[in-house]
């Protein structure tokens, strides 16, 4: 998949040694960025058409013969058939510092902006944040790929960044943006451009229910990171994530934990009865 704009900057190697920088974005200008405000318009309306999607979502899954708001009957039990990953994959609240295990793992430095909305304070802020791009081990030959946004130690505790867009560049013409939750196993909780980033937080790349693209995203695929900046050599940060394989992730030839998702009769085989 292309990247519609921006460049990568030279690949090196960080300390962790399993992590791959994506570019040395933390020696931008140390001013907030210019705000692009067709940009942010653009994020906008994105968001709306995903609210859209999930309340015409929410209309199918209650249907004809599900609970309503407020209804007496409880819903009727449902399962997300455009889940991304596993259901026994991720657990809730999901751990920091997961990507240490994959030798994939991406990551990039890249300064975020305050509220564009608030008060001048809030305008002028901004701060250089660690995002990492990453996968871990699922079931079924399958993993889950994750986002961990990273605020510096010590980050200031009454102004904080806002959420980056997030897309997958479809085609040269087109980034789809994607699903992102911090709750895994959720249906319809979304995480938008714009959103107040308080703290340092991991989340999930999902599907949309029901949505009209699908992503796998055990193939390859690029995410793109933009911080709402209007394009340059170092905004949007694309993330270049190759085809999951399960070979080179020690975790995926361990036998998978017995968790409250599985069903059925269970034992161990060095113990009879």
């Amino acid at each position: 998949m292309g990247i519609t704009s921006g460049c990568v900057g030279t690949i090196a190697a960080l300390a962790l040694g399993a992590i791959v920088s994506t570019g040395a974005f933390a020696a931008d200008a140390q001013t907030a960025p210019t705000r692009d405000w067709a940009a942010i318009q653009k994020a906008r309306t994105a968001m709306q058409a995903q609210q859209a999607a999930r309340a015409t979502s929410l209309a199918k899954k209650l249907g004809a013969t599900g609970a309503k708001p407020g209804g007496a009957q409880p819903a009727e039990a449902f399962a997300n058939v455009d889940r991304a990953y596993p259901p026994s994959c991720l657990e809730s609240p999901i751990a920091f510092g997961l990507y240490a295990n994959d030798p994939n793992a991406l990551q990039a430095q890249i300064r975020l902006s305050g509220d564009p909305l608030g008060d001048a304070a809030e305008q002028a802020f901004s701060e250089v944040d660690t995002v990492t791009l990453f996968r871990v081990v699922c079931s079924s030959g399958k993993s889950a790929t994750l986002l961990e946004i990273d605020r510096p130690s010590g980050h200031d505790a009454n102004l904080y960044p806002t959420f980056p867009r997030v897309t997958v560049p479809l085609n040269a013409s087109t980034d789809f943006p994607i699903r992102l939750t911090d709750d895994p196993n959720t249906f319809f909780s979304a995480t938008y451009a714009l959103s107040p980033l308080f703290n340092s937080d991991v989340f999930v790349l999902e599907n949309i229910y029901g949505g009209s693209v699908q992503l796998d995203y055990n193939q390859a695929f690029t995410l793109s990171v933009d911080n709402l900046s209007g394009p340059s050599s170092i905004n949007p940060v694309p993330f270049n994530m190759p085809t999951y394989n399960p070979g080179q992730y020690s975790e995926a030839s361990q036998p998978l934990p017995i968790s409250g998702y599985m069903t059925g009769n269970w034992y161990d085989p060095n113990h009879n009865g």
